[in-house]
Parts: structure tokens; sequence; C-alpha cells
């Protein structure tokens, strides 16, 4: 639809490897902003304007605060810091995404 074709196109425009995704699911603030989304390849996270991409195979573990979501990949720990409502909101995409057991 067309709110997903302008977020995929927001998304290549911070980072053009992007241009071939297939956009799986992506989360909003109440604002309607977004915060994360959920790729074919990749775990995507949006911050004051900054994306952070982390590829599926690569979390090994995630852990959650009130304040950030820390993905544990072979390369090492990812902190992700933010306010508890947009922290709360990715670690919901993450945990339906990767199963209860993550």
């Amino acid at each position: 639809d067309q709110r997903d074709a302008e977020l995929k196109a927001q998304l290549v425009l911070l980072d053009p490897s992007l241009a071939s995704m297939s956009l799986l699911e992506c989360k909003r603030d109440d604002a309607g902003d977004l915060i994360a989304a959920a790729t074919d390849a990749h775990f995507l996270y949006l911050c004051n304007g900054k994306l952070t991409k982390v590829r599926w195979e690569d979390i090994v573990e995630v852990e959650v605060s009130e304040k950030a979501i820390c993905i544990q990949r072979a390369t090492g720990k990812l902190c992700l810091e933010d306010d508890e409502q947009r922290c709360r909101i990715a670690a919901q995409l993450l945990g339906a995404c990767l199963g209860a057991d993550q």
C-alpha cells in the first residue's frame, strides 16, 4: 500500500542497500514515526534520523531494559538506547520475529 511504499522510500534514502528488501512488518510510535522494521534479512531501528541495521542471522540473544535494547551478535554487543516506549515497541517486534525463546 501507499504507506508501505513511503516507508520503504524513507529507508532507502537512509541506506540505499535496502532497495531490494522485502518489508515484513514495521512498528510506529503514537505520533506515527517509524521505530523499527523487519525485512526479510534485517532488523531495522530508527532513532534520531540514524538507521541501525542488524542481520537476523547475526542475532544471538536480545536483552531488553527500560531504556535500551542490547543485541548480542557473534561480533559483539550492540546497545540501542532510547526512551521506554520506543524500546518496548521495538522489543515487541524483535520478539515476534525471533520467537519467544529469545
